[in-house]
């Protein structure tokens, strides 16, 4: 029995006690602290800013290491970044969701 096997089976037991979620993400605008409301975003997507330009080129290296989906990157390590990225990758190569 895998790890997915045993995921299934306990979703099975707590039907209708859990959701599950997809997190997208992080990016660097979310990272860096630096939204825009929708409506300012929708009028000009492109607008960039060179505001806090070495604090976003610090979170640009860092996602670039480490993706931006919150186990690695939180991590802040590339050995939990390798170990995610493979079971990602082995359970998506197996059509599974991981």
């Amino acid at each position: 029995m895998d790890a997915w096997d045993i995921y299934q089976k306990g979703g099975d037991s707590l039907a209708g006690r859990y959701y599950p979620f997809h997190l997208f993400p992080f990016t660097i605008a979310e990272l860096s602290g630096m939204n825009r409301p929708f409506e300012e975003f929708m009028s000009d997507p492109l607008h960039l800013t060179m505001k806090k330009s070495e604090t976003l080129k610090d979170i640009w290296q860092q996602l670039a290491t480490l993706s931006g989906f919150p186990e690695p990157y939180l991590s802040d390590r590339e050995t939990t970044y390798r170990r995610w990225s493979k079971h990602l990758y082995a359970t998506a190569s197996q059509g599974r969701h991981p």
